[in-house]
C-alpha cells in the first residue's frame, strides 16, 4: 500500500507522513556529521547521532504504518511485514547506538547491514521465513 492508495486523507495521517519525510529529509545531516568526524575522537558521538536519526526515521515509519492500519484495517496483512521490518529496525539502531560507545567502526558496519536489509527485499523474506 502506497499513500496514492489511500481512500481518505485524514489529519493525522497527513501529519504522520509529514514527520515521516521530515525524518527522512533530515538524515543527510547526520551523515555528513558521521563522514566529518569518523577519524577524529567524537567518532562516537556522531556515529550515535547517526543511529539516532535512524532510529527516529525508523519511528516515523512505524507511526505512518499504524496510522494507514487504522484508517485501512484491511491492509493489514500487507502491511504487517513492514511493521515489523521497522519495529526490528529500531531495536537494532538502538543497539548500534550503544555499541558505537565501544566501536565506531562496527556500529557503522552494523547501520549499513540493516540498510541492506531494508533494500534487498528476496533477503528480507529468507529472514522473516526463518522468523
Amino acid at each position: 500500500m502506497t499513500i496514492g492508495q489511500v481512500k481518505r486523507m485524514t489529519h493525522g495521517l497527513l501529519y504522520t507522513n509529514g514527520f515521516f519525510l521530515l525524518t527522512i529529509s533530515f538524515l543527510p545531516f547526520p551523515t555528513s556529521v558521521v563522514a566529518e568526524h569518523l577519524r577524529s575522537a567524537s567518532a562516537s558521538a556522531a556515529v550515535d547521532f547517526y543511529a539516532f536519526a535512524n532510529l527516529l526515521t525508523s519511528l516515523a515509519f512505524y507511526i505512518l504504518l499504524r496510522a494507514l492500519i487504522q484508517q485501512h484495517p484491511e491492509s493489514r496483512s500487507l502491511l504487517r511485514p513492514s511493521s515489523l521490518k521497522s519495529a526490528v529496525g529500531g531495536v537494532w539502531w538502538v543497539l548500534c547506538g550503544i555499541l558505537a560507545l565501544l566501536s565506531p567502526f562496527l556500529s557503522l558496519l552494523l547501520l549499513g547491514l540493516m540498510w541492506l536489509w531494508w533494500t534487498f527485499p528476496f533477503f528480507v523474506r529468507r529472514v522473516q521465513k526463518v522468523v
